[in-house]
């Protein structure tokens, strides 16, 4: 029997080029596939096995899924044609269930599709061939049967079940019909296609001990990617490897199928069968090839080796070479040579070259300043004062520091948390950490508790930006707490925070010492705050650059400020003492610049001041010949005073006057006014009075209208009431009516049903008539089977007793019979031997005698044996027998008797069931002929409704216009007061009027004489305007003099003061020009050291000096992620910034296609691959440098790569590991096929009302 072994196909699209419109790699597949079922066509194998991943993506696109799957049924359809084919699912990640059932949909003949476990038969052209297939299961389907295992004793446990599935499914095998095992699982001993054996538990694997202890024939299995058999498996175990290619981990393999002939007793003959397969080849290059091609191209001989080929070049050479070296132009060469298809083209190493003159964080301050000093040619006696001045700030920042200084492997300890975000309550112990995945599916809280718990602790920045933000938001829940412990170098701290949803927070900085947690809080929480940043030597931003690399923060690096950068790498590296140290310089700058200010200040005071004494001098003179001046003055203007004062009193007696008969001319003018209102209101009184009065006739006209309406709305009332009963008694009739008319449906129908029911009695009495004959007959035949049956038994019993009987003569017989021919076996002995029998002398002759002597007695007892009680019983059980099938019951006719009395059974039942129905259908007529006079009686009653309503309808539409009307007659109605009214106000108002105007016109002569006298008093006081502004001209003026005077004497006292003064003051600007240019001096080297300790200084110097190493590294790592299809370039440059130049570092991202573009112009993809690069370029620079070094790396899930961007991201990590091997690093993921590259594994999951959850696979 021969057996087609096919597996890992991989159907899909690859990174290659289009070719005739298909992907390239796919169509390489594709005629892979072709070339095996042509070859399989040519051995016609008797079944064809095909054991799992069949697709290469579970998750595709809807036109992709649809092409792959229509290729894959084609491919399939053939060769079910060929023999029975069985297609087995694979891995969840490669293939798709829904993929499956489509094809199984298709129907197509002879194939068999196998998704879960299961155990078949299959006839083929050589015989029958037992199935047992094994697909790829989720690890959750055996993780419900053993939860909360650690992550070795999970994968042991599961492989153990495994293996006893495998077992369990042989032990119903047939030994006689060949059994083959297909299954999609790892064996332990096979080689991976990177070479490497598999003998650890590292993830689940198929036992061999299991594959010994079953009972296969043939193992068939997938999933390794290497063709092989398995050795030590205890039967024939083989991996058949994809038909083409998959990765460079494959360089070198021949790809193909099995085909495995079963021999004889189930033996095993397989030949490997090679698949027209696409090559891959790696060239990997050095300094010296690379130097070689530069100069001379691609080598001749590697040309040879190219055509047709996936190629990748992985070199390593210095970093100048790597700028100089143009990969789009090799590329360009290799496709030129024939190439299929260039993967990639990537360093694996950058070598860098340091500076030995650069400065370095690992030397001290002071050895830093001193080499600054000297590099901007700072004389030497200047360097001496400014080191001076520079030892105590340096050792006082020293002494701030938490630790004592900025140094140590920061490595975290354990984390706790309670009623944080998702968790409830959770601790994490790290001591254990090495290199490890956090898995779990989305939301259930990896990085809230990996991540953003540490940062919370530390910064507490939420990603919400709200401070509450992380507290659970559980009914019950009212704060939240977290702690964090860590090691920084030899000592151990604690950060607790904890945060009430109502805002009030606490945050607690402490130090593990003798055996007790100390506290070194600060009494303000900004100051504790302000410590951790200190202790920790990071702010939040740099920590989230190179230790803790959020999922939404990948570019926090490369999208910061150009001149931003420079402050992380310099916090990178350890550089915030110069920070602080800036700080504290210019804190005294600042007070020595305040001194100076002051004593310029004061200086240049005392020089104004010194500079006025000849001034001062004359100014003396000056004021002593004013004062003799004013003196004389002050006494004129006093006797002109007095003569203004007489004539001022003369002003003021007029002036009284006149205001007297102005008041009264304005009294009388208001009386005018206010009867010339009263005037005009009468007037307006009398106009509307008028108007009313001139309406008398239409208003008794409307009044009485208006009474009659009102009369006729009260009758009309008295009849809407009997209107509106009519018409709800009329809505009741016609409900009546209504309802009567559904009775009296529903009562016809129930007549028209029993009057069909009854139609059939008459049959039906006929038909039930014969039922009781029927139910004598079917007795009998009841009666009769019984005894038939009866009679089986006993002869049945009757066999057992022959058979018995048999038995027992049988036994008795042989066992004479056997002893018959061993005594004569015996005696035989006797006439062969040539020994005296009459008294023989040895045992052995006496045996064989006494032997000889039984055999009469033997024969004697065997014949006494009686037969005949055997041939009776046989007798007695064949005249049973006879008697058994002399019977006459025909089973047939007693089956369909018993239908037709059945049915007739039913049909009598149906028959008493009518019985009262007659009666029912008497009633019916009689409720019928009931509902109809009823119906009859109401429509008369309607029809006398009808005509009542309709003779109140004109009365109705009557009421509904009066009621309209009403209100405008109402408005009339009320004149019937106001006519009386208005008479009355025609009378009084005119003679009011006349007399108002009597009065105005008395009043207005009177007005006249009071303002001829007013006038007369105004001429005379003419005379003296002007007088009062004059005396107090004079006035202002003595007091101005006698002012003057005053500051006069006080000037001359002050001048002769300020002389004796400026003596003082000479003395005085010596002394502080002598301080003045001391300070000077120390606020210059001030000066200097504000600019050593800025980012533009020394720490620019240290920043500059890895700079290349962190483009080296970051472009190494670039490399592996693209291809070497992108690289990163690292530029120092200075920028103009509040006015001032600074330093700044700009990044670019140069690839083939798009050339060299910002960080922010790339795409999605393009950018996660850059900023991991640069992330983790930063880590381990941060790990391998001085200052505090990191021993953690924690990274969250990276978007927008492609399967080979995430492969490049793992080795990435795995490099890291490995170059800092003690380094916590922790990467989260939430697919499964992540886990495998890392070999301890935590698990986060939902338990419920206890929130989430972590394991720990160790």
């Amino acid at each position: 029997m021969k057996i087609a072994h096919i597996s890992d196909i991989h159907l899909g699209e690859f990174p290659g080029p289009i070719v005739d419109g298909m992907n390239g790699r796919m169509k390489d597949i594709v005629t892979c596939m072709d070339y095996a079922s042509n070859k399989l066509i040519e051995e016609q194998p008797d079944i064809i096995l095909i054991v799992g991943d069949l697709f290469h993506r579970a998750k595709s696109w809807g036109d992709e899924a649809l092409k792959e799957i229509s290729i894959a049924s084609v491919w399939l359809r053939r060769l079910a044609s060929i023999a029975p084919t069985v297609l087995l699912y694979g891995t969840g990640n490669h293939d798709n269930l829904n993929y499956f059932k489509n094809i199984r949909d298709m129907g197509i003949e002879n194939l068999t599709i196998i998704t879960e476990p299961d155990f078949f038969t299959i006839n083929t052209q050589s015989g029958d061939i037992q199935i047992a297939a094994v697909p790829g299961m989720d690890k959750g389907f055996f993780r419900t049967l053993y939860p909360g295992m650690d992550f070795t004793d999970e994968n042991k446990a599961i492989s153990e079940a495994l293996g006893n599935v495998i077992v369990g499914i042989s032990a119903d095998a047939e030994p006689n019909i060949p059994c083959v095992l297909m299954s999609h699982y790892t064996v332990t001993g096979c080689q991976l296609e990177n070479g490497e054996s598999v003998f650890l538990n590292s993830d689940v694997v198929l036992p061999t001990a299991a594959l010994q202890a079953s009972n296969y024939n043939l193992v068939c299995l997938g999933h390794i990617h290497r063709a092989q058999e398995v050795p030590n498996c205890g039967r024939p175990t083989f991996y058949s490897g994809p038909l083409n290619g998959i990765t460079f981990n494959e360089e070198g393999q021949d790809k193909g199928f099995w085909i495995h002939e079963c021999v004889g007793e189930f033996g095993v003959f397989s030949k490997f069968f090679k698949t027209p397969s696409r090559e891959f080849l790696t060239f990997k290059w050095v300094q010296q090839h690379l130097d070689f091609y530069m100069k001379n191209g691609i080598p001749k001989g590697d040309i040879e080796n190219i055509k047709d080929k996936i190629v990748r070049v992985i070199y390593s050479c210095d970093d100048e070479t790597n700028k100089q070296f143009n990969r789009k132009e090799l590329e360009k060469q290799l496709y030129a040579a024939g190439a299929f298809y260039v993967q990639e083209i990537r360093p694996s190493k950058i070598l860098t070259t340091t500076d030995k003159q650069s400065m370095s964080e690992n030397d001290s301050v002071m050895h830093n300043l001193k080499d600054y000093l000297k590099r901007e040619e700072v004389p030497e006696n200047d360097i001496k004062d400014i080191l001076a001045l520079a030892e105590p700030l340096i050792n006082e920042i020293a002494a701030s520091l938490p630790t004592g200084k900025l140094s140590g492997i920061f490595e975290p300890v354990t984390l706790e948390v309670k009623n944080y975000r998702s968790y409830k309550e959770e601790s994490f112990d790290f001591s254990k950490v090495n290199f490890a995945t956090v898995n779990g599916p989305n939301g259930i809280g990896k990085s809230s508790f990996f991540m953003d718990a540490i940062s919370d602790c530390l910064y507490e920045e939420p990603r919400e930006g709200e401070l509450t933000g992380w507290i659970n938001n559980g009914e019950n829940v009212r704060s939240g707490s977290i702690t964090f412990s860590f090691l920084m170098g030899a000592d151990k701290w604690r950060v607790i925070r904890t945060r009430a949803k109502a805002g009030k927070t606490t945050l607690a900085l402490q130090k593990w010492h003798k055996n007790k947690w100390e506290d070194h809080s600060e009494n303000k929480k900004d100051d504790t705050q302000k410590k951790i940043v200190n202790l920790l030597g990071m702010d939040s931003m740099t920590f989230k650059s190179c230790a803790l690399i959020m999922q939404d923060q990948y570019g926090l690096f490369l999208e910061a400020d150009k001149t931003e950068r420079m402050q992380v790498l310099g916090n990178i590296l350890g550089l915030s003492v110069y920070d602080r140290l800036h700080e504290l310089v210019k804190d005294k700058l600042r007070v020595h610049n305040r001194e100076v200010e002051k004593l310029r200040s004061s200086i240049e005071i005392l020089t104004e001041k010194l500079s006025m004494k000849n001034e001062t001098e004359q100014q003396l003179k000056e004021y002593e010949l004013k004062k003799s001046e004013i003196s004389d003055k002050i006494l004129q203007g006093e006797k002109k005073a007095q003569d203004l004062e007489e004539n001022l009193k003369k002003f003021n007696i007029l002036d009284v006057k006149i205001k007297a008969l102005t008041d009264k001319i304005v009294a009388l003018d208001n009386g005018i006014n206010i009867k010339k209102d009263e005037i005009s209101t009468l007037e307006f009184e009398v106009d509307e009075a008028q108007k009313i009065v001139d309406k008398e006739d239409i208003i008794l006209a409307k009044i009485k209208e208006y009474e009659e309406a009102k009369e006729s709305i009260a009758v009309l009332n008295v009849q809407k009431i009997e209107f509106e009963q009519a018409k709800i008694q009329l809505g009741e009739v016609k409900n009546n009516i209504c309802e009567l008319q559904k009775k009296s449906y529903i009562n016809d129908v129930d007549i028209e049903n029993l009057k069909v029911e009854l139609k059939n009695k008459n049959e039906l009495e006929k038909e039930v008539s014969n039922l009781t004959k029927l139910e004598e007959k079917l007795a009998g035949l009841d009666k009769m089977r019984t005894k038939k049956e009866e009679s089986l038994q006993k002869a049945q019993k009757l066999k057992q007793k022959v058979l018995l009987l048999e038995s027992e003569y049988e036994k008795k017989t042989d066992k004479i019979q056997e002893q018959i021919f061993n005594c004569k076996k015996k005696a035989k002995l006797i006439n062969d031997s040539n020994c005296p029998v009459n008294n023989p002398s040895c045992n052995f002759l006496k045996d064989a005698l006494e032997a000889k002597n039984k055999i009469p007695e033997l024969e004697k007892q065997l014949k006494k044996f009686d037969y005949s009680e055997v041939e009776k019983a046989d007798m007695d059980f064949q005249q049973a027998k006879m008697v058994y099938s002399h019977f006459d019951y025909n089973s047939k006719l007693h089956e369909e008797t018993k239908k037709e009395f059945e049915v007739l059974r039913k049909k009598k039942e149906q028959l008493l069931s009518l019985q009262g129905k007659n009666e029912l259908l008497e009633n019916s007529m009689k409720q019928r002929e009931d509902i109809d006079a009823r119906i009859e009686e109401l429509e008369i009653k309607r029809v006398e409704l009808d005509l009542k309503i309709q003779n109140f309808k004109t009365g109705m539409e009557l009421l509904s216009k009066l009621e309209k009307e009403l209100p405008v007659l109402e408005h009339w109605y009320k004149g019937k007061d106001e006519l009386p009214k208005a008479k009355q106000i025609l009378e009084s108002s005119i003679e009011r009027i006349g007399i108002l105007k009597t009065d105005i016109e008395k009043t207005n002569t009177n007005i006249k004489a009071i303002e001829a006298d007013r006038d007369k008093l105004a001429v005379e006081r003419a005379y003296l305007d002007g007088i009062e502004e004059l005396l107090r001209d004079a006035k202002s003026n003595i007091a101005s003099l006698q002012t003057g005077k005053s500051d006069i004497d006080f000037n001359i006292g002050a001048y002769k003061s300020k002389l004796d003064e400026l003596k003082n003051y000479e003395v005085e600007r010596k002394e502080k020009t002598t301080q003045l240019a001391k300070l000077a001096r120390v606020v210059s080297q001030l000066n200097i050291l504000v600019q050593a300790f800025s980012i533009d200084g020394i720490p620019f110097q240290i920043v500059r000096s890895v700079v290349d190493e962190l483009s080296a590294k970051s472009n190494e790592i670039l490399s592996q992620m693209t291809g070497g299809k992108m690289s990163i370039e690292f530029k120092m440059d200075k920028v103009l910034k509040n006015k001032k130049e600074v330093n700044a570092l700009e990044i670019w991202i140069n690839d083939y296609q798009r050339g060299t573009m910002p960080y922010l112009s790339r795409s999605g993809g393009q950018k996660v691959k850059a900023a991991l690069s640069v992330a983790f370029a930063l880590a381990d620079l941060k790990a391998n440098r001085a200052g505090i070094q990191l021993g953690m790396l924690f990274i969250d899930e990276a978007p927008f790569l492609d399967i080979e961007g995430v492969q490049a991201y793992c080795d990435a990590l795995e490099t890291i590991h490995e170059r800092y091997s003690d380094m916590r690093l922790l990467a989260i993921s939430h697919d499964p096929t992540f886990k495998g590259r890392f070999p301890q594994s935590i698990d986060v999951i939902d338990s419920g009302e206890q929130g989430s959850k972590i394991i720990f696979n160790e």
